[in-house]
């Protein structure tokens, strides 16, 4: 989860006079929380803004189930109880997102690598993604993040990721 000063700064900045953020998530199972970050600072900073994650992989598996926005109780080691009551329903042993929350998402099948790239995006998101290619197909990344990103755009990796020598591109 994004700690709290990255969280703070990016999004109210992604919030803060627009109507519209895009934002590109590598990750299918991490869009609700990023998701439910956006609504928590829209709530805290008074401003409503229409918020799309476009959540992808390559796996079609992982999007069907992510789409179906069901938890099981695992979620309860990740999930504050004011969190779980305010953003999810227990239905049996399994947890709904609430509508809400799943509307800010688009889920779909997408190649980083072999997929046209997604463009003008506030945010892309790709922690802990990285750390599987190599240096050559890196590169080939960080060139398509860049243009799909816009001006002052963000981009996430995770702790064991950086940007290195593509920083100033």
């Amino acid at each position: 989860m994004l700690c709290r000063i990255e969280r703070r700064i990016v999004v109210t900045h992604s919030i803060s006079l627009k109507e519209y953020v895009k934002i590109l998530e590598h990750n299918v199972e991490e869009s609700g929380t990023l998701a439910i970050l956006f609504s928590e600072v829209m709530e805290e900073i008074n401003e409503l803004r229409d918020v799309k994650i476009f959540a992808i992989d390559v796996d079609t598996r992982a999007i069907e189930q992510a789409g179906k926005g069901i938890f099981t109780e695992s979620i309860l080691e990740d999930v504050s109880p004011e969190r779980l009551a305010k953003y999810f329903t227990k239905k049996n042993d399994q947890y709904i997102i609430s509508k809400e929350i799943r509307r800010m998402i688009i889920f779909a099948p997408h190649s980083m690598l072999s997929d046209p790239p997604f463009g003008k995006l506030d945010l892309i998101s790709c922690r802990n993604v990285m750390i599987y290619f190599q240096p050559v197909l890196q590169r080939m990344l960080f060139s398509i993040f860049h243009s799909a990103l816009k001006k002052n755009g963000y981009l996430f990796l995770g702790k064991s990721e950086n940007a290195g020598e593509f920083h100033s591109q």
